[in-house]
């Protein structure tokens, strides 16, 4: 009985032994796997933070990309190309703040001009109400390039202003005989067969000559002296009604007919050309 005891006592000893001895390899175990999983949960956030700083870096690179900017800047612009006086005339209104005065007059030939710059059109600023009260109101003139640069140039100067005139006159007196020419090839291959289709033809010579008689008055309002301008303005008062009283005159040598309208017209058209040439000739030496 005591021996059987003593075995009992040795084998719940050897079980309690072996017991004790498995507990902390357990534990280990578990420690181990936990620090596993912590340690492998840390890498894949530092690898998804890496790679969102990657991204990252590569976003800003291109925002603060100055050549890229630059380029599509580029590519957006479009160049200026100016090709006729009225297109420098609502070029330059953009540029200068007296394009937002309606007191002041923008005007232009549609003749270029060439310097060591390149090619011009001349545009001429005047003051409104300064010329409606007997002064010539010229503000000045801007040379406007074709590619969209402009400069303010004032002739001031007696001598500068002679030069000017003279060019001026050159130039009119070219381009008024250029006009008459083309106004006599209408003429004479006019293909009008009624009387109404003669007096359409005769008011487009007209609209062509008044137009011009315009230009050239603008002209001289701009650079003679305010005694010379209101000399001219007394003038062409008179004139206006000269031609007026000549036209009718001479229409109503067809008093009632169908020639009345014709002869007024083409009687306006000569005198208006004639008046062209006549300032050309006079007023700019």
């Amino acid at each position: 009985m005591n021996n059987q005891r003593k075995f009992l006592l040795m084998v719940f000893s050897s079980m309690f032994i072996i017991l004790a001895a498995c507990t902390p390899a357990d534990e280990e175990s578990t420690s181990v796997d936990g620090e596993k999983e912590v340690n492998d949960e840390t890498k894949i956030a530092n690898e998804s933070n890496s790679s969102m700083n990657v991204e990252s870096n590569k976003s800003n690179e291109i925002d603060e990309d100055p050549t890229i900017k630059e380029e599509d800047s580029t590519e957006t612009k479009k160049p200026i190309r100016i090709s006729s006086g009225e297109e420098a005339v609502e070029f330059l209104k953009q540029q200068l703040k007296e394009g937002k005065d309606d007191n002041i007059s923008f005007g232009a030939n549609e003749d270029s001009e060439s310097d060591h710059n390149g090619t011009y059109y001349t545009v001429q600023l005047v003051d409104v109400s300064l010329r409606a009260s007997g002064k010539t109101g010229n503000l000045g003139y801007y040379k406007v390039y074709q590619d969209g640069t402009y400069e303010l140039y004032q002739l001031s100067a007696s001598n500068n202003v002679s030069d000017k005139s003279s060019d001026d006159k050159e130039r009119y007196l070219s381009k008024l005989n250029e006009i008459e020419k083309e106004m006599e090839t209408l003429r004479e291959n006019s293909e009008a067969i009624t009387t109404l289709d003669m007096e359409k033809e005769e008011a487009y010579r007209y609209e062509v000559w008044d137009k011009q008689l315009n230009e050239i008055y603008a002209v001289l309002m701009g650079e003679l002296s305010k005694e010379q301008a209101d000399q001219l303005r007394d003038e062409q008062r008179n004139w206006i009604k000269y031609r007026d009283e000549t036209a009718k005159e001479e229409s109503q040598t067809y008093d009632g007919g169908s020639m009345e309208s014709l002869h007024y017209v083409a009687t306006q058209a000569t005198l208006t050309k004639d008046r062209c040439f006549e300032l050309v000739s006079v007023y700019m030496n």
